[in-house]
């Protein structure tokens, strides 16, 4: 399970580098308002690559793939609160005015949010 959350955090990272880029995907994005993202946006594109690095640390500390510097106990945290991000985000899209961006990432945070459940569990 945490490989495929890995995996998935790899795809949506580059997602985010493209935006970063300035390539027209903002309408699966921040709202969907803009094809291209203005500066602040991708400010907050760039900050979201921290996020998941964050998460992916937890991830593979959690699981067991490697040992890191964080504590068993700190993971174990912080995978629960991973958890209730992603189930944040899976809301948040539900709600988002663009159809674009709740038709691709509702799903695809739905089963981010299954993953971190059973990886946290």
């Amino acid at each position: 399970m945490a490989y495929l959350f890995l995996v998935f955090l790899t795809a949506i990272s580059l997602f985010q580098i493209s935006l970063i880029m300035g390539k027209p995907y903002g309408e699966y994005a921040w709202g969907g308002r803009h094809k291209v993202l203005p500066k602040n946006l991708r400010r907050g594109s760039l900050s979201s690559l921290f996020i998941y690095a964050f998460m992916a640390l937890v991830t593979i500390e959690k699981s067991g793939i490697k040992d890191s510097f964080l504590s068993e106990s700190f993971a174990r945290s912080a995978m629960w609160f991973i958890f209730g991000y992603m189930v944040l985000g899976a809301l948040t899209n539900a709600a988002s005015r663009s159809k674009k961006e709740r038709n691709v990432w509702t799903p695809i945070l739905v089963v981010m949010s299954v993953i971190t459940f059973l990886i946290a569990s």
